[in-house]
């Protein structure tokens, strides 16, 4: 019990600190970076003053190293104190416990250096064993990072690709730079094991911040993220270098090497300073951010790609171009040659597998996943094509919509798996009685579509009688034929656009479903789409209870230029994902309406908290959350209750970070993860506060990046592929101006 007071009163003095910097904001950040350059530079300057190990120069360096080994312990806590969730508190754990084991190592060996021998102790100690504890912990941090955010998959592929090479660039240089420095001495008399072993350290260290930067894109990250991976990728050079300079100073009487590599190693500690101050400004979200820098620079990922790949190959060429100088048959002519045939041979792979997962993006977000047919998305591009050919060469065609009749019993009492029996064993029967002149598509759980080409509306009536009597064929397990109503719309006869022509169709296989089903009809605006009085009823009532919340959110987001229009377009893209993703109609329906409402609890945050530029202090935050809650408790008080789940999960995490509840994975409703990805695409590419819009390309790589972390990656890569059809300008309901 005696240690819980001062633990408890150090937690509370870090909270503390850290709200007293969320409230200086920049210039805690100015004075945190101004701190690192000026211990930075004088501790080079004091170092080469005394560099002989004696007099006041160089006990002012060793103070210098004491300050910046424990300001790294002190910017590790205030990371800790400002973690959110599991992953980003363990993250901040393991680097506390890694900079308070090298500080106290480096203050003991900085002591002895100055009141024993300035060469430094001839024996290991316990504080060697805590030093290599200080970097084990940081290879444990780095590496667990990379193994909590890995998904299998083309896309992780890549990006270990990504990591190998820029590994492989990283050690071919270090090899370059330990040659020159060992240049004229025998490597085996100078390197003992020690040596060998901290160089080891040092390349574990630039191998995990590769795979690190690699995995998440550096340019998408937010300011501490960037910070963090910088600190440790000099850290790991640093090392690595010390371990050399050490030994080849006496031998050549410079000490230059040495302090060089010192330095390095003393800025990376005075770094995590930095990281630390990022952090606490970053708020209470550890994911990639939306608005930060990469925002202020909207082509950035693409610029970072091409930079990339640019350094990549500038590197084969530099690699290729050493060996052949370097003396022939020598380590440094197989150093340089293997970098180059590794770097090129990982650039053909990794050019395959972008190549195979564009193929596959394309051929899922075109298809239905059960019964192969084309989905809805590219029903809709055949109807396009079609209209297109109309208007050049005046060809007819016709539309065919039709339902399942009672399919959803079919699953209820069967099961899935025989549903899915169903759908494909009518899907190859209704595709070859389409005939050679039709597209025959699933756009939803039992509804389907074709395109016939070049028929008016009597020769589509007898092609689909055709089909209707092909699906008849298809039997259930007990044996009864399955049937459908049908619903024909042709052009020019009853629309001359696309979506006219489906929403005729669909009309016509309405009125046929409520007139006694398992029957084709041709539309006629005389009698599709009739209604019976309660039906009509019951839409009346949910369409007023619907068209009063859409006027609360309407009016919630005229509040300020930059919401508004927001939850139109968000649902814009919730539909077109779901389409893609098979969503039966119905589905499809209650995600657009979940997608317009999904803000509707805003409407009880004030501006103040709403809209702020930066990082809301805590209790802000707390209140802007509870919009949420607030959303489902007025969802769920109308007949439209049954999407109350949905609009209540929209900001929980894939990884279990998120809000209210903290679900993760699948546990988290679909609905809720789709909205979730496309909010944040729509938050990115508008602009929020002083952030800047990102470009679509951009936007889309942030939530490449947000994958099995942020959002849902099935949902992602559908998003993704969808956005990518579409048109560069005209997409969106509305597009807000910021001008």
């Amino acid at each position: 019990m005696g240690a819980v007071g001062p633990a408890t009163s150090m937690i509370d003095t870090l909270s503390r600190l850290t709200a007293a910097l969320e409230r200086r904001g920049g210039r805690a950040l100015g004075s945190a970076s101004a701190c690192v350059t000026l211990v930075t530079v004088g501790f080079a300057t004091t170092r080469t003053l005394g560099a002989g190990g004696d007099g006041a120069w160089f006990v002012v360096s060793q103070a210098l190293w004491v300050l910046a080994v424990w300001a790294s312990f002190a910017g590790s806590l205030l990371g800790w104190g400002a973690s959110a969730g599991h992953e980003d508190r363990r993250l901040w754990t393991l680097f506390s416990a890694a900079t308070l084991s090298l500080s106290v190592a480096g203050t003991y060996f900085s002591g002895y250096q100055v009141f024993v021998d300035p060469a430094g102790p001839s024996t290991l100690s316990v504080f060697d064993i805590l030093g290599a504890a200080g970097a084990l912990f940081l290879g444990w941090a780095l590496f667990d990072r990379i193994r909590s955010t890995f998904r299998p998959g083309p896309a992780a592929s890549t990006r270990l690709i990504d990591a190998a090479a820029i590994a492989v660039v990283l050690l071919v240089a270090l090899h370059a730079l330990s040659s020159w420095m060992l240049a004229g001495l025998d490597a085996g008399s100078v390197l003992g094991v020690a040596d060998l072993a901290y160089i080891l350290v040092g390349i574990l260290v630039i191998v995990g911040v590769a795979g690190n930067a690699a995995g998440f894109g550096a340019y998408g990250w937010r300011a501490w993220q960037v910070a963090l991976v910088a600190t440790l990728g000099v850290y790991g050079v640093g090392v690595a270098l010390w371990a050399i300079a050490r030994r080849v100073t006496p031998l050549t009487g410079d000490p230059a090497a040495e302090i060089a590599a010192v330095t390095v190693i003393l800025l990376a500690h005075a770094l995590m300073l930095v990281a630390g101050v990022c952090r606490v400004l970053a708020g209470t979200s550890a994911g990639p951010e939306r608005t930060g820098n990469a925002s202020s620079h909207p082509d950035r990922p693409r610029a970072a790609s091409l930079l990339l790949s640019s350094a990549l190959l500038g590197a084969t060429f530099v690699f290729g171009v050493l060996s052949l100088r370097a003396p022939e048959g020598s380590l440094d002519a197989g150093v340089f040659l293997a970098g180059m045939g590794s770097l090129g041979a990982l650039t053909v792979v990794r050019s395959g597998i972008e190549g195979f997962r564009a193929g596959e993006l394309r051929a899922r977000a075109g298809s239905d996943q059960v019964t192969g047919l084309p989905n809805l998305r590219s029903i809709q591009a055949r109807i396009a094509e079609a209209v297109g050919t109309y208007r050049r060469y005046g060809d007819p065609f016709s539309v065919l919509v039709f339902d399942l009749d009672d399919f959803e019993r079919i699953n209820t009492f069967y099961g899935r798996a025989e549903g899915d029996r169903l759908l494909r064993e009518a899907a190859v029967a209704l595709a070859q009685a389409a005939g050679p002149r039709a597209s025959v598509g699933r756009i939803g759980g039992d509804e389907f579509a074709a395109v016939f080409d070049g028929l008016g509306p009597d020769e589509a009536l007898a092609a689909a009688t055709a089909m209707r009597e092909a699906l008849h064929a298809v039997l259930t397990s007990a044996g009864l034929p399955l049937t459908a109503s049908w619903g024909i719309a042709s052009c020019p006869r009853h629309a001359l656009t696309g979506a006219e022509l489906l929403k005729c169709a669909d009309a016509a296989q309405y009125w046929a479903k409520r007139h006694g089903k398992d029957r084709v009809v041709v539309y006629d605006p005389r009698e599709a789409g009739k209604l019976h009085a309660d039906e009509h009823s019951f839409l009346f009532e949910t369409r007023a209870e619907l068209d009063v919340l859409l006027a609360v959110v309407v009016g919630s987001e005229a509040r300020h230029a930059a919401t508004r229009y927001h939850s139109r377009n968000v649902a814009a893209l919730a539909v077109l994902v779901g389409e893609a993703l098979g969503l039966a109609h119905d589905e499809v329906r209650d995600l657009e309406i979940a997608a317009l409402l999904h803000d509707l609890g805003k409407v009880g945050v004030p501006d103040d908290v709403l809209f702020v530029t930066g990082s809301r202090p805590r209790a802000s935050e707390a209140l802007y959350r509870g919009h949420v809650e607030l959303g489902e408790r007025l969802v769920a008080a109308t007949s439209l209750a049954r999407i109350a789940p949905v609009v209540r999960a929209h900001h929980e995490r894939w990884d279990g970070t998120g809000y209210p509840d903290g679900s993760s994975g699948a546990s988290i409703p679909l609905g809720a993860r789709i909205i979730a990805a496309c909010d944040g695409f729509e938050c990115m590419t508008a602009g929020r506060g002083d952030a800047v819009p990102l470009s679509r390309a951009a936007a889309l790589h942030a939530l490449d990046q947000g994958m099995a972390t942020e959002y849902d990656p099935e949902v992602v890569e559908v998003l993704i592929s969808v956005v990518a059809d579409l048109p560069s300008e005209g997409w969106e309901p509305q597009r807000r101006s910021l001008a």
